[in-house]
């Protein structure tokens, strides 16, 4: 996928995909979250994924490069 948002709308993954549990991406961008749980929706599919360490708390926007989000069941 070239784009996935999250359905809050703070947190934007470029070029990433689906596999083994985890979603991998080229970049993760992160406005301040209200949660350290991020939900993505996929062609009617739910996905819940945990936002990492290095975004969570922030007071201002936080870029990552390759990040990993780990899905949950």
């Amino acid at each position: 996928m070239k784009l996935l948002k999250s359905d809050c709308g703070n947190a934007w993954l470029f070029d990433c995909q689906i596999k083994d549990g985890w979603i991998e991406t080229g970049l993760a961008c992160f406005l301040p979250l209200p949660s350290d749980i991020l939900v993505f929706t996929i062609k009617g599919k739910i996905y819940t994924a945990s936002a990492p360490p290095k975004a969570m708390n922030k007071a201002g926007a936080v870029r990552i490069v390759n990040a990993r989000l780990p899905l949950f069941d």
